[in-house]
């Protein structure tokens, strides 16, 4: 699945250097965050 690292509701344009392959509930979990504000679901920080 294709994501955008600054999603398009937050000014992120459709450009290979704002899109990223990531898994199906990578994607689904950051919804319009950006990457600094979310976490990986499957990651846990101790």
């Amino acid at each position: 699945m294709i994501d955008h690292l600054i999603p398009i509701s937050r000014g992120g344009l459709s450009t290979v250097a704002n899109m990223r392959v990531v898994c199906v509930l990578c994607n689904a979990s950051k919804k319009d965050q950006l990457m600094d504000e979310w976490s990986p679901p499957h990651l846990t920080l101790s």
